[in-house]
């Protein structure tokens, strides 16, 4: 049963209304590794809308300022399989752009661990969207250590937006 209407505060059990973004954006704030943490990696990040997954077929993904690999490119992080990976040694964002005109409304993501090292796992990051890839709203912050599993190439549960 839903909750009454307050003025302080909306519905209790309705959704608030999701904005539609061009652009994601993954940012690593602290990663298993530790005290000097070198590498950050995943196989593949996945959006979902009401637990269906969003498509990224056309979208392209960067990683402004990172040294990635030859083989392990931002471009391996949606490529939809967990054979490859998305390996930075500068740990800067990973940023997904659904492309020109293309707006999709996320509600939630997860990511698949990385094919080899546990101490390259995100345990704590921002994940934001934007229409202009200058101005992001904080869609969900994980300020504390997420429990991700230890085995490789296995998708974490669904971290749900905050907003």
């Amino acid at each position: 049963m839903l909750g009454k209407a307050s003025s302080r505060g909306p519905i209790s059990g309705i959704p608030k209304a999701r904005a539609a973004y061009r652009y994601y954006r993954f940012r690593t704030t602290a990663i298993r590794g530790g005290i000097a943490p070198t590498m950050v990696q995943m196989t593949e990040i996945e959006f979902y809308l009401s637990g269906t997954k969003i498509s990224t077929t056309g979208a392209t993904a960067t990683n402004p300022g990172g040294s990635n690999p030859v083989g392990e490119e931002p471009s391996k992080a949606i490529d939809g399989s967990t054979a490859t990976k998305w390996l930075d040694y500068n740990i800067l964002p990973l940023v997904i752009d659904l492309g020109s005109g293309v707006r999709r409304v996320a509600d939630s993501f997860r990511y698949c661990t990385g094919n080899d090292e546990v101490g390259r796992d995100p345990l704590q990051w921002v994940v934001e969207g934007s229409n202009d890839n200058t101005n992001w709203t904080a869609l969900h912050t994980q300020s504390t250590n997420a429990s991700i599993t230890t085995s490789r190439t296995t998708f974490t549960q669904l971290f749900y937006f905050q907003v």
